[in-house]
């Protein structure tokens, strides 16, 4: 499975972007992974290179005239989970027609 990063650029002097990836919980900066591309604002990875149930962090970095400028990013979950536990609830005063519930 792949994923697909897509974003919009009015800046004519953008020639290309770096995308930063890595797993949300690494904080090694020396496994982050990057590619770099040009003449395009669309990203598709390499199958197989992210792990279910796992939250990887997104970063494009605009190039202008090859200096690095500041990224937008964002968090993602390749494919979520079922939560490892549900709310605990208790009941207090149930009545006939009424319970309260905390």
């Amino acid at each position: 499975e792949e994923v697909l990063l897509t974003w919009d650029s009015t800046n004519s002097e953008i020639n290309g972007y770096i995308i930063e990836w890595h797993d949300e919980l690494e904080k090694d900066p020396n496994k982050r992974s990057w590619d770099r591309i040009t003449n395009t604002t669309e990203w598709i990875s390499h199958k197989g290179i992210f792990k279910h149930f796992k939250c990887y962090n997104f970063s494009v970095y605009p190039l202008c005239k090859d200096e690095i400028k500041k990224p937008t990013s964002i968090s993602v979950y390749f494919h979520e989970s079922v939560p490892s536990t549900g709310p605990q609830a208790e009941i207090e005063n149930a009545g006939t027609d009424y319970a309260i519930i905390t």
